[in-house]
C-alpha cells in the first residue's frame, strides 16, 4: 500500500511538472506574438503626427484647379482613414490580461488575427503617407 501512495505521489508530481512546463512554454508563445503585434504598433504609431501634418496641409490648399482638388480630396480621405484604422484598431485591441481564461488556442488565433490587422494599418499608413508627400511636392513644384 505504502509503495501505492508513493507511486501516486510521484505520477501527480509529474503530471503536474508537465503542466507548469506547458503553461510557461505556452505563456513564453502568447507573450512572443503579443510582442510582435505591439513592435508593428510601436514601429508606425510615432509616425502619427507625421500623417497628421500631410493631412493638415493639403487640407490647407485652397487655391487649387478643381482637377488637382479631387485628387487631392482622395488623397487627404486615404490619410483620414489611416489614422482612423489605427485609432480604431487601439481601441478594439486586447492587452494578455484581458484574455484571462480564454484557452491558449483562443489567445494566439486572436493575436495571429491582431498581427495581420496591424499590418494592414501599417501598410495603409504608409501608403497613404506616400501618396500625400508625393502629392505635396508634386503641388510645390508646380508653384
Amino acid at each position: 500500500m505504502r509503495i501505492f501512495y508513493t507511486l501516486t505521489a510521484v505520477a501527480f508530481l509529474l503530471m503536474n511538472l508537465n503542466c507548469n512546463t506547458n503553461n510557461t512554454d505556452q505563456a513564453k508563445e502568447q507573450e512572443e506574438l503579443y510582442n510582435q503585434v505591439m513592435s508593428v504598433h510601436d514601429e508606425v504609431m510615432p509616425q502619427m503626427g507625421e500623417l497628421n501634418a500631410v493631412t493638415r496641409d493639403l487640407k490647407g490648399l485652397t487655391e487649387l484647379p478643381d482637377s488637382v482638388k479631387i485628387n487631392v480630396s482622395t488623397v487627404v480621405t486615404d490619410l483620414d482613414n489611416a489614422h482612423e484604422g489605427m485609432m480604431a484598431w487601439m481601441s478594439d485591441f486586447q492587452t494578455l490580461d484581458k484574455m484571462e481564461g480564454k484557452s491558449h488556442e483562443e489567445i494566439v488565433a486572436y493575436l495571429n488575427e491582431e498581427l495581420a490587422k496591424v499590418e494592414a494599418v501599417k501598410t495603409n499608413m504608409l501608403r497613404s503617407m506616400a501618396e500625400g508627400k508625393s502629392l505635396l511636392e508634386q503641388l510645390k513644384a508646380t508653384k
